[in-house]
């Protein structure tokens, strides 16, 4: 998978996770368990983190990135190819 894929896959699984998360808190009652948003957003959660941790590395030196987008590898300056 490219870098760009990469990164639209993380952003489409993070932005569901969070507006889940804001609408588990809005609905929840003091005390009670959590609801459906709830195991849903961990679940959009868990698998962003995959996204990054499987995906989202320089292809040169493969390590991990450090920032947000960028178009040089923070590591050994090559640049990142889409």
């Amino acid at each position: 998978m490219s870098i760009r894929k990469a990164r639209r896959l993380f952003t489409v699984l993070i932005i569901p996770a969070a507006v889940l998360m804001i609408w588990q808190q809005m609905t929840s009652r003091q005390g009670s368990p959590w609801g459906w948003q709830g195991y849903a957003a961990l679940l959009f959660c868990i698998a962003a983190v995959a996204v990054y941790l499987l995906w989202m590395r320089c292809p040169h030196c493969g390590k991990r990135f450090t920032r947000g987008t960028v178009d040089y590898c923070t590591y050994c300056g090559k640049k990142l190819g889409e």
